[in-house]
């Protein structure tokens, strides 16, 4: 079992999970329910949380952004080489 602390400064729904003996931490949304966290301290971003409907939804549009900002990616990437040869 491990000390931990939730921290919230920004007086929304975003915490940060942060470990006594870590100098990382992990960011997690949180809302008004109960929540159990499960995991190992040498790997907070394998965190699991259950019970967080916030942080469900996070995690489905944080995969879904995965998905544009590598698309969007390789279209700067394009851009920036047509740019150099100033084709654009």
């Amino acid at each position: 079992m491990a000390v931990f602390i939730l921290r919230n400064s920004s007086g929304t729904d975003l915490y940060s999970l942060q470990f006594e003996t870590k100098k990382t931490g992990r960011s997690i949304f949180l809302g008004n329910t109960g929540v159990d966290l499960t995991g190992h301290i040498d790997s907070v971003d394998a965190i699991q949380i259950k019970g967080s409907t916030l942080q469900q939804q996070y995690q489905q549009w944080s995969k879904a952004w995965r998905v544009i900002t590598a698309k969007a990616g390789a279209f700067i990437e394009r851009v920036m080489l047509l740019r150099k040869k100033r084709i654009l």
